[in-house]
């Protein structure tokens, strides 16, 4: 925008010295105003660091900071975007103690966007927003967005100003949405307002001409992205009427009318389907007859439906994952996708007949087009999503872990022994159960874990079989302990499996001949056995007893 590069100190210099001749002079100012120094011209650098806007505004106080700023040249640049988001979140009680003031202060519609989309940013630090500010800021973006034209009619400073407005004000409705049942103080004038602002911009999702073809929005460079605001709009209503619900309230009829409207406008949308996904287990939770007379909610028919688009977003709701198609909902998981594989990992660690039997729910994945992958993943996400460790990890490639990265809960290994006890009984083809390898990274008790892991490993390789010889290794007395390592050596999943399987085994063997009286001397053959045959020809010589 033609800003020009300058030290940010000095330019910094001149936003205070320009916040001195905002400030009105006392009674003794100049004699004559013709002796007073000239206003300089000031054109705001991008490089501005905001150092000494903080220590302004600590000294005089946000007004005064404003004030600065609204000296400064190129108002509408979108670094004062940053330098606002800097200052709002450094004194947060400070600059949302009287917003309606700082709004006053601030001269441009682009300042004033800038500022409120900086409270929104800050809204849930300590001390922001005391009393009803909230509502005043409220009201405040919704004041500056009614005062804007629409985008792409007035020049880019304004469409900078509108976008920021209306980010504002869904962030600060959000906020409003989530405090106690009044507490953001909208009256029974401003929430109407606030309301119809947002019904009259979802409307649009109602049209088919918008349906087919909704306008793209680009925001200038430096502004924030986001998609449609009706869009958004409709995300606002559809998170309002979820908070109704909690407060113990119907979901609004007409918030309802406009979503049944919404999805009869056209096909499926990608960015109305992703919007509507994340809130489709309130939908189905709080207004089962309005979930179940739309089908289109809950449809898996290969085309971006809302069901689709919170299959890969979450969150996790098992009541909704059994009102779906269950073939549908099958056919969706793939290897190394997350997702449907994390929802359905959640219900069966929540309760292992959450899907009915568990080995028909398996069977019934291993029968589709990358069945035996299918299912080993959805294994493998199980033990992943319980394991905090494995949970940090897995990150880059699972959508929604739990909130809180904890160990897991007796309850939660218990299904999942469950879980795994059934597929050794469902007869699944050869591979399906190498995702059950990552069990050993649980705290499973080893009476437990050692017979499962020994019947896993003889009907498929499992991965990290290096933690699986580990952790039997522990147990030289044990036949499943040897068993196991012997198969661990007899089909590894590869060569690098082989490898590093071999230091465990040696010392698992070593062990057990040395005790006085094994009680499986044939299980300590096998594994002797299993080590030459690996290439351990020193296993060969049975040491002297």
């Amino acid at each position: 925008m033609g800003l020009v590069a300058r030290p940010a100190r000095a330019a910094a210099g001149r936003l205070r010295a320009a916040a001195g001749r905002a400030a009105p002079h006392g009674p003794d100012g100049p004699a004559d105003p013709r002796a007073a120094a000239r206003p300089e011209p000031f054109t705001a650098p991008r490089g501005v660091d905001g150092e000494d806007l903080v220590e302004l505004a600590a000294a005089r106080g946000p007004l005064a900071a404003a004030a600065a700023l609204n000296a400064a040249g190129d108002r509408g640049a979108e670094v004062y975007a940053g330098l606002l988001n800097r200052l709002v979140a450094a004194a947060p009680d400070a600059w949302t103690a009287d917003v309606p003031a700082v709004l006053a202060t601030l001269r441009t519609p682009a300042l004033r966007g800038f500022y409120l989309t900086a409270v929104r940013a800050a809204a849930h630090l300590p001390g922001a927003l005391p009393d009803r500010n909230l509502s005043h800021a409220i009201a405040g973006a919704l004041q500056l967005r009614r005062s804007l034209p629409g985008p792409g009619t007035a020049g880019e400073q304004t469409d900078t100003a509108a976008l920021f407005a209306d980010e504002a004000l869904f962030g600060l409705l959000a906020q409003a949405w989530n405090r106690p049942d009044g507490a953001a103080g909208l009256d029974d004038v401003l929430l109407p307002e606030a309301l119809a602002h947002l019904h009259t911009l979802a409307d649009a999702l109602t049209r088919p001409a918008e349906a087919a073809a909704p306008p793209a929005q680009v925001p200038p460079a430096g502004g924030p992205q986001r998609p449609d605001p009706a869009v958004r709009a409709l995300e606002c209503l559809l998170d309002y009427a979820a908070a109704r619900a909690r407060a113990g309230a119907a979901m609004p009829a007409d918030v309802l009318d406009l979503l049944a409207r919404v999805l009869a406008a056209g096909p499926a949308r990608p960015a109305v389907s992703a919007a509507i996904g994340p809130r489709l287990p309130a939908l189905h939770r709080h207004a089962p007859g309005h979930a179940a007379g739309h089908p289109a909610l809950t449809a898996l028919d290969g085309r971006p439906t809302p069901a689709a688009a919170w299959l890969h977003t979450g969150p996790a709701d098992p009541p909704l994952l059994t009102a779906l198609d269950r073939a549908a909902l099958f056919a969706s998981l793939r290897h190394g996708a997350g997702g449907p594989a994390e929802h359905l990992a959640h219900a069966l660690t929540a309760d292992p007949y959450a899907l009915g039997d568990p080995a028909g729910a398996l069977t019934e994945i291993a029968a589709g087009p990358g069945g035996p992958a299918a299912v080993s993943w959805l294994l493998q996400v199980m033990a992943w999503r319980l394991d905090p460790a494995w949970g940090d990890i897995a990150a880059g490639r699972l959508h929604f872990t739990r909130t809180v990265p904890r160990p897991a809960t007796g309850e939660e290994l218990a299904a999942l022994t469950a879980v795994w006890r059934a597929a050794l009984t469902a007869h699944l083809p050869p591979g399906a159960l190498a995702g059950a390898g990552y069990f050993a990274h649980l705290p499973l008790d080893d009476a437990v874990w050692l017979p499962l892991a020994r019947a896993s490993a003889e009907h498929t390789p499992p991965h990290t079989p290096a933690t699986a010889a580990e952790r039997a290794a522990a147990h030289p007395g044990d036949r499943d302990a040897l068993l196991l390592t012997a198969r661990l050596l007899d089909r590894p999943a590869d060569v690098w499996g082989t490898q590093a399987v071999l230091p465990y085994a040696r010392a698992l063997l070593q062990t057990a001949q040395a005790m006085t009286a094994h009680p499986c001397p044939d299980t300590v053959a096998q594994l002797r056995e299993a080590l030459i045959n690996a290439g351990e020809v020193d296993a060969a010589h049975t040491p002297a007893g």
